[in-house]
């Protein structure tokens, strides 16, 4: 009896490990740009430094079609897809079709700041006002670090590109939003980034909820010594779509 005990045991730590293990194979999504929405016209400044270089861009959302996988990642199962530009260099044309490759667990120094951002107004996307917020908010932090926390000025800037008054309510509403990012947590949105050579790089945003093993589960690995391990949460995850 005590050996079936300590095997099982052993075995159930063996599990634990393999399920902890992070996934190492490379895996792709093919995607089909349909457009910004919501959002708003506007100018970006892609100089990133001294002197400046305006070019016209919509501010907003990113919308796709997936149309294939390769590879198993999160965005498995997924028709369609919101995503962010993070890349002022490179662009994608609406109607073309891209294979990113899918990138979850991202190092990247600005990936904390930006997972506060969106968790904290996320709900404010379906609008264009809070969709070009939130675009020009993720701009500030992937490109300056949030240098001044200011969308209009500094090493990432915007500007409007016609309707003035909509542009100036989403530049005002993304620099509060900065100003309040060390208020914000990370928990509950987690980056996934798509990165392309040929293209623009994107990052969209994996719901992240925290929840408990069944009682029964926990009761039985407590029995066996392993109630400390149970007792740490899993991470449930459901990716951002359209």
């Amino acid at each position: 009896m005590n050996f079936a005990i300590k095997s099982l045991g052993a075995s159930l730590c063996a599990a634990a490990f393999v399920f902890a293990a992070p996934a190492v194979s490379a895996s792709t999504v093919t995607m089909k740009f349909t457009g910004v929405a919501p959002g708003i016209s506007g100018q970006v400044d892609t100089n990133l430094g001294s002197g400046t270089h305006w070019q016209s861009t919509k501010m907003g959302a990113l919308n796709w079609n997936v149309t294939g996988h390769s590879g198993s990642s999160v965005l498995d199962g997924l028709s369609s897809l919101l995503t962010w530009c993070i890349e002022l260099t490179q662009g994608v044309s609406q109607g073309s079709s891209y294979t990113y490759n899918v990138v979850e667990d991202v190092t990247d120094s600005w990936v904390n700041q930006v997972e506060r951002l969106y968790t904290a107004n996320q709900s404010a996307i379906g609008t264009n006002v809070g969709a070009a917020a939130m675009q020009m908010a993720i701009w500030e932090l992937t490109h300056a670090g949030g240098d001044n926390g200011n969308v209009t000025s500094g090493n990432i800037k915007t500007r409007a590109n016609g309707n003035a008054s909509v542009y100036n309510q989403a530049a005002t509403l993304a620099n509060s939003w900065l100003a309040d990012l060390e208020n914000a947590t990370a928990v509950g949105w987690k980056v996934v980034k798509l990165t392309n050579d040929k293209a623009q790089d994107q990052i969209t945003f994996q719901q992240v909820l925290a929840t408990p093993l069944p009682g029964a589960a926990l009761m039985f690995l407590s029995a066996l010594g392993l109630g400390g391990m149970a007792r740490r949460k899993k991470r449930v995850a459901e990716p951002l779509a359209a």
